[in-house]
């Protein structure tokens, strides 16, 4: 079996798929300073629940944008699976033409999002990534990256307008009733969500007018669920997409030899 890792700056997943189906799949808030055995303890008592155990896997899978955890990831897969993992950006071929100028720039976040958009859908692509940072990624019709859109993700807007202004509350994320607030409250959670709905909107028809074609614009990501039937410019919401990416990056470095089938 496979166990997936996919962390971002904010959440990570971990995945287990036994060469057929997901079996399971966890999430935590991101730690960089978590060790390989607190990771082992998080893990095993989460996999018992499903009645899985560290000898069923074989094989691994990691993406991170966080450097200072892939030692303690890389140690988790050593020590308790005791395999050598497939890091992205390492030691695993991705197989995606970069059409960047600094391609190397890439997060490889974006890259895996790629490879798990093309298993499913056809023709040019715009990938939205609601997580620490909204991105609106284009992938060509030839499954190519092309670059993209990074703004400030919809929980750093919150915060940022709760520390810069002293008399604005902290506020949870939710859909509001009405466009126009009532008080305080009210009109800042107007101003977070429907305003980072008009920017995915606004970016998205940019992105459409600059390329001149139909496009076909998938949603993903930790706070993607809340926005994606709030707006008719999103067409598929699809909460797999990053695993889906590992899994096929573990395929094709493994040469369609699947240690996870036995």
């Amino acid at each position: 079996m496979l166990l997936v890792i996919e962390q971002g700056n904010t959440n990570s997943v971990f995945a287990v798929h036994d060469g057929e189906r997901w079996l399971a799949q966890w999430r935590s808030a991101t730690e960089s300073s978590r060790t390989a055995d607190e990771y082992a303890v998080w893990l095993s008592q989460l996999m018992a629940m499903h009645k899985l155990e560290f000898g069923l896997l074989n094989a691994c899978v990691i993406s991170s944008v966080v450097p200072q955890s892939i030692f303690n990831l890389r140690n988790l897969s050593r020590r308790y699976l005791h395999v050598e993992p497939l890091i992205v950006g390492e030691n695993a071929e991705l197989g995606i033409e970069v059409r960047t100028s600094k391609p190397s720039q890439v997060g490889s976040d974006r890259l895996v999002n790629a490879l798990g958009a093309r298993e499913l859908y056809s023709g040019p692509l715009i990938i939205v990534d609601s997580g620490t940072a909204t991105k609106l990624d284009v992938i060509g019709s030839d499954g190519g990256f092309e670059g993209g859109v990074i703004a400030p993700g919809v929980h750093l807007s919150m915060e940022a307008l709760h520390a810069a202004a002293a008399k604005l509350p902290r506020i949870a994320l939710q859909k509001p009733l009405r466009v126009v607030g009532d008080d305080t409250i009210s009109a800042m959670q107007s101003g977070i969500f429907w305003g980072h709905v008009a920017l995915i909107e606004g970016m998205i028809a940019r992105i459409k007018a600059e390329r001149n074609e139909a496009m076909t614009v998938i949603a993903t990501g930790g706070v993607a669920a809340l926005f994606h039937d709030a707006t008719p410019a999103i067409d598929h919401f699809d909460p797999d997409l990053t695993i889906r990416g590992l899994l096929v990056i573990y395929r094709r470095n493994t040469r369609d030899h699947h240690p996870e089938h036995r």
